[in-house]
């Protein structure tokens, strides 16, 4: 059972119930984002099925992909950089062996899909274009099917 700190602006910490901090995986090198001093910004587990489980983490220049089959140990097993530094916005979504990328910041930015077969040892950028959407506020995964949604202005 895992269970992260989270915290506002403020530094708050809230209580959990029948929750148990195992560890904690931080990038210090990460940079903030400018605005809101935020360096994580997104979360997703991917279990591949013969074992071994995965949190996959956006950050301000991209996403995470770390090993978390030893809840007390996690570890950085790859990263797949974003077209843009500094955002403060990411969502992921898996399908199979697939891993979702997108970033409602502006430009430069991209859909990006990852493969996530050859974890534990790395993963595979498959796709990173604009050719499909450039930006995405939220994906979602019904069966074979991804949706992205956009705020439009």
């Amino acid at each position: 059972m895992f269970s992260f700190s989270i915290q506002s602006r403020a530094q708050t910490v809230y209580d959990s119930q029948n929750i148990n901090l195992l560890s904690v995986w931080d990038d210090t090198s990460v940079p903030p984002e400018p605005t809101y001093s935020i360096r994580y910004n997104g979360i997703w587990g991917w279990d591949d099925g013969m074992g071994h489980e995965y949190a996959i983490i956006g950050a301000t220049t991209g996403v995470y992909f770390i090993d978390i089959t030893n809840p007390t140990a996690p570890m950085e097993v790859d990263f797949v950089a974003g077209r843009r530094n500094g955002c403060i916005w990411r969502e992921i979504k898996t399908y199979r062996h697939y891993a979702y990328l997108v970033s409602d910041d502006a430009s430069p930015n991209s859909f990006q899909i990852v493969d996530l077969q050859y974890l534990p040892d790395s993963v595979s950028v498959v796709h990173d274009g604009t050719s499909i959407f450039e930006r995405a506020h939220t994906i979602f995964v019904d069966g074979n099917k991804l949706y992205g949604g956009i705020v439009r202005k």
